[in-house]
């Protein structure tokens, strides 16, 4: 009986040493993939910087392809957390919940973090298709599947007629992102103080609340 509490112990203690390599081996291929792309990359290379055998990479993540996929979908989760946790579910002052959404959104995609991880997968794409969809099904669909839900809700109060909620997430995220993110995508220098981000957000929805008003 004590062998066996013992062994329970001993096995207990092992499993944050494995999680804890695992947590390495991510966070090193993460600053390898970003800093070199994905055909530089090797599973010795990251072994070495996460200070682990190149067997135990192996044994958490069979292929780079596999390793690539498990940092895209923890990136995903990362990046994506501040979004999907806002308090859309309210239909309580929309236009306050539409503008902190779009505040939020693009604080999100303009961080240098956010626009190097793109750049990198666009990088990919052509060659690992599946690694794309994946990264988008388990990070960006779940925004837009937010905000429509929500959308859907307000259109089902009379507030406002929305006959297809997909397609006007599409629009509010398209029309808020607007120039912005394909100029931080090129490197461009971008200097808009925080009021005139906020009145900009404003606008955008203001627009789109305008379109979606039920004619009196």
């Amino acid at each position: 009986m004590q062998r066996s509490e013992e062994s329970k112990q001993a096995a207990s203690l092992g499993r944050p040493k494995n999680q804890f390599k695992q947590t390495a081996i991510l966070d090193t291929a993460r600053n390898h993939f970003f800093e070199r792309g994905f055909d530089a990359v090797t599973i010795e290379g990251v072994a070495a910087g996460a200070g682990v055998s190149k067997m135990t990479v192996y044994n958490h993540f069979n292929d780079k392809e596999t390793l690539f996929k498990a940092v895209v979908e923890r990136e995903s989760r990362e990046l994506s957390s501040p979004l999907t946790q806002l308090p859309l579910e309210s239909i309580n002052d929309l236009r306050n919940t539409l503008v902190t959404f779009g505040m939020a959104f693009l604080e999100f995609i303009t961080r240098p973090e956010v626009i190097q991880f793109n750049r990198l997968l666009m990088s990919v794409a052509p060659r690992h298709p599946q690694l794309i969809h994946e990264f988008f099904q388990a990070g960006p669909a779940i925004i837009y599947a937010k905000l429509a839900e929500f959308l859907r809700q307000a259109s089902a109060t009379q507030t406002l007629s929305i006959p297809n909620p997909e397609r006007a997430a599409e629009q509010l995220i398209a029309i808020c992102q607007g120039s912005l993110l394909v100029k931080y995508q090129l490197g461009l220098e971008v200097t808009l103080p925080p009021e005139e981000l906020l009145d900009y957000v404003e606008d955008c929805v203001d627009t789109l609340l305008c379109a979606w008003k039920i004619s009196s």
